[in-house]
């Protein structure tokens, strides 16, 4: 029932300044905004659309061919509000997303680091136990603990 009711609103808002539109064209609007065709899917529901549009005085006027929101200015300051948190929400959200990825690079520069003072604190046990032996790669010379070549040939 709600859904329908904002599906209207929505409708009759996007036509300022009296915020009307003429019931025939309400229909056709509803369609191409819902997918869903009154007669098919709401008629055995609410009635005929002019029904529901009646029934929902606070809402809707129908005077003749016209269909008018009532009391329009209150649902554009509404829907600008919402709008206005959404923005407000969506800057938050961004906020919290952009501190997550700082907290995610600060922990990925803490662990790079951490690892390279492992590094070094293994290259510096190395060259004091066994300078003789070093791993050679395409991007670099470490050395090795002898430990490792023990382990490794016995």
């Amino acid at each position: 029932d709600e859904s329908v009711q904002e599906a209207i609103q929505t409708i009759l808002m996007q036509h300022p300044p009296e915020y009307s539109v003429r019931l025939d064209q309400l229909g056709q609007m509803f369609q191409r905004l819902t997918g869903q065709s009154w007669r098919k899917q709401y008629k055995q529901y609410y009635g005929t659309m002019s029904k529901f549009l009646r029934s929902e005085p606070s809402l809707f006027t129908v005077s003749g061919p016209k269909v008018y929101l009532n009391d329009a200015e209150a649902h554009v300051a509404l829907k600008s509000s919402q709008e206005q948190a959404d923005k407000q929400s969506a800057a938050e959200a961004e906020k919290k997303n952009e501190n997550e990825n700082d907290k995610d690079k600060d922990k990925a520069k803490d662990e790079a680091k951490d690892e390279d003072e492992k590094d070094k604190e293994e290259n510096a046990v190395v060259e004091d136990e066994f300078p003789g032996w070093f791993h050679f790669n395409d991007a670099e010379v470490k050395p090795i603990l002898s430990e490792r070549v023990k382990s490794q040939f016995g």
